[in-house]
């Protein structure tokens, strides 16, 4: 009699099992069955905003700028920021905040990145989508100018998906 109820319990289980596997009908995790007259697969499961027709995702620009002081080797800068207006006057704020009097902005850029090189001579800005190309163009001007040439800042804003 034990056998039998232990035959029954393990059918059970067994069966249980076997309709969660039916459940996805045979596709792996992220797609669902779809089929034909002759033919069956497995397709992704659509993402709900992508599914909408028409769907096109928004992006909001980041903006970021830097400024220096004229007199003093003080650098301000904003990152991330929703308009260029705000980037600027964030920037010019950081710089006479650390002591700046004649704070300007040099550069300022939206959805990439921007560097800052410093040889021995001066000082140059350059803005590019990535922040290795940002340096490197930097670097490149700095070093046919000028000697002894670092990155001392850099970095980047990039566009945020709000929907």
């Amino acid at each position: 009699m034990k056998k039998g109820y232990a035959a029954v319990s393990l059918f059970a289980l067994a069966a249980g099992f076997a309709h969660v596997a039916l459940a996805e009908g045979g596709c792996p995790a992220g797609q669902y069955p779809q089929q034909g007259q002759g033919w069956k697969t497995c397709v992704p499961i659509p993402d709900s905003q992508d599914a909408k027709p028409g769907y096109t995702p928004v992006w909001e620009d980041r903006w970021q700028a830097v400024a220096t002081d004229s007199v003093a080797p003080i650098l301000g800068k904003s990152v991330n920021v929703l308009s260029e207006r705000i980037a600027t006057d964030e920037a010019i704020a950081d710089c006479e905040r650390q002591g700046g009097t004649q704070c300007k902005v040099d550069i300022t850029a939206a959805n990439g990145c921007v560097s800052v090189v410093v040889g021995t001579k001066g000082t140059n800005f350059k803005a590019a989508k990535t922040k290795t190309e940002a340096e490197t163009a930097g670097l490149k001007l700095c070093n046919s100018e000028d000697s002894n040439c670092n990155v001392y800042y850099s970095s980047c804003s990039q566009a945020v998906r709000v929907l």
